[in-house]
């Protein structure tokens, strides 16, 4: 087997494990089938846990960016509901009605609230 069928392989494995945690499967059968189809247990362990670190590391990254683009978000929400409010007012004069953008204050106060609950 050349090295780069060799690489094809594991990076087949991986993606077999991957899914099969996604699926929900328990570790130790995972493990087990590894075992089966010729690793020898420490191995297939350290192999598993590692396929787990990698998920976990990869869905922290995506749960930051997603915290990230909510906190943007929510301040350009807020920003512009406190603008628009400022806006009308200052243009009301003394006794003259203007908007209160009370709801894109609130849900961008929201959503930068939400991004930081995104760990």
């Amino acid at each position: 087997m050349t090295n780069d069928e060799s690489q094809q392989a594991r990076e087949d494995l991986a993606k077999s494990v991957a899914e099969q945690l996604d699926a929900g499967k328990s570790k130790q059968d995972i493990i087990k089938s590894l075992t089966g189809a010729g690793l020898n247990s420490f191995e297939a362990e350290q192999f598993v846990d590692h396929i787990e670190r990698l998920r976990y590391e990869v869905r922290k990254e995506a749960y930051k960016r997603a915290g990230t683009k909510d906190l943007g978000c929510g301040f350009l929400l807020l920003l512009i509901g406190a603008g628009i409010t400022y806006g009308t007012w200052a243009a009301a004069g003394p006794g003259g009605g203007y908007w209160v953008m009370w709801g894109a204050i609130v849900v961008g106060a929201f959503y930068i609230l939400l991004s930081g609950k995104m760990k």
